[in-house]
């Protein structure tokens, strides 16, 4: 889960009706947003479980969900009419099997209708246990080019080396750990997109699970790729 640390969650219960967790984590020194604290409602969380693309607020807090991937950012309501805000985020790469897990510990401590709060503690060695049981996709997954301009771009960053291909295969990661058997197949279809790529992550269902961006952001002939979505 990226080089996050000492990351945990507070679950408990503020009523019978009203049940919380509260993630929390810390990043690395050189980001601009220093740690995570997010509060979820139960409904909020069962939706970050499942993977599928949402936005939660938590007061100034905001976190955009699809697929393993978390982007959390904070907004600071500016005083000024207009202008260009600076807002800091970090983009988390934290797996749907891992959040499933997570639920079902979370569901066994709401049951009991508690307002202590009992925290799951995720480390190292727990998190290493999780992606050997259960993030370990069984299937394939195939590159599939939509066109001959992706193909010639495509062909000439992959044979330069470099984070491109760290972050392809970070995607492919991704899509692999879709497939629960050998037999399955999932997908990162790319598409050509100025000097960069749009993709979508294909299920071995032929759902899409996840839209983005591989994006350069270096100029002057040099590398800087990064994944937006």
């Amino acid at each position: 889960m990226n080089s996050i640390t000492n990351l945990y969650f507070e679950v408990y219960s503020e009523n019978e009706k009203e049940k919380k967790i509260h993630m929390c984590a810390d990043l690395p020194k050189d980001s601009d947003l220093y740690s995570i604290s997010f509060f979820f409602t139960k409904e909020e969380f069962k939706k970050f479980a499942s993977g599928s693309w949402s936005t939660f607020i938590d007061i100034t807090y905001h976190c955009q969900s699809i697929g393993d991937m978390a982007l959390f950012f904070s907004i600071n309501v500016p005083r000024e009419t207009y202008g260009t805000m600076n807002v800091p985020f970090y983009s988390l790469q934290f797996p749907v099997f891992a959040r499933r897990i997570i639920l079902r510990a979370a569901e066994k401590i709401w049951a009991k209708n508690s307002t202590d709060r009992e925290k799951i503690v995720v480390d190292d060695e727990r998190s290493a246990r999780w992606v050997k049981q259960y993030g370990d996709g069984k299937g394939e997954v195939e590159v599939d080019i939509v066109s001959p301009e992706t193909s010639q771009l495509y062909n000439e960053i992959k044979d330069k080396g470099g984070e491109f291909n760290d972050r392809m295969e970070r995607l492919q990661t991704i899509a692999k750990n879709g497939t629960i058997a050998f037999f399955q197949t999932g997908k990162v279809r790319l598409m050509k997109d100025w000097d960069g790529f749009t993709f979508d992550i294909i299920s071995p269902k032929g759902k899409s699970t996840m839209f983005g961006g591989l994006v350069n952001h270096g100029r002057d002939g040099k590398f800087d790729w990064s994944i937006h979505t």
